[in-house]
Formats: C-alpha cells, structure tokens, sequence
C-alpha cells in the first residue's frame, strides 16, 4: 500500500509543479512529442513487434501490441492533453472562477 501511496503522493506534486508551467511550453513539449512520434512510427510498430516477440504472458500481446490506428490514437490523445494544458493554465489564472462557471454548464 506503501506504493500506490508513493505513486499518489508524486502524482499530486506533479500537478502542483505543472500547474506553475506556461501553457505555451506544455504545447510545444507535447507538438515536438506528437512530432517525434509520426517521425518515427514506422521504427516504433517494428521495436514493438521484438517487445511483442518476447513477452511471456501471451495473453497480454493485443494490449501491447501497437499499430498504425494505435498510435495515431495515441497521437490524438497527446492533441487533446494540449488542448487540456490550455483549460489548466486558465484555471489556474484570476479568472479561475469564471472558467470554472463555464465549463460546468
């Protein structure tokens, strides 16, 4: 229990530390990422196809295993944690108040 509380305990500070980072950064971290990812998809399906390979619990490989609707998947999931950074800069900014109002309507 130690662990998970550990893991919880780092999670929060996370949040706290990303808070403090400029929406702009966070963007451009996860454009270069998203970037990095469709430059090398071909390269990732073949790593995962070895990592696939040498797994040992068989049941587990369709979880594991990546594809191209995968990965862009995954890409379109690093789009949305921008879009997300952007809510959490604002929430965090004077009109904390408001955009909450708003985005629970």
């Amino acid at each position: 229990m130690q662990y998970l509380e550990k893991i919880g305990s780092n999670a929060k500070k996370a949040f706290e530390e990303l808070k403090t980072v400029k929406h702009n950064r966070i963007k451009l971290v996860l454009e270069n990422y998203n970037t990095a990812i469709l430059k090398n998809k071909e390269k990732i399906i073949r790593e995962n196809l070895k990592d696939v390979k040498s797994v040992k619990r068989k049941h587990l490989v369709d979880r594991l295993l990546l594809n191209e609707k995968r990965i862009d998947s995954i890409r379109d999931s690093i789009n949305d944690c921008a879009i997300y950074s952007r809510l959490l800069y604002f929430s965090n900014s004077t009109n904390r108040k408001l955009i909450l109002n708003s985005t629970n309507n």
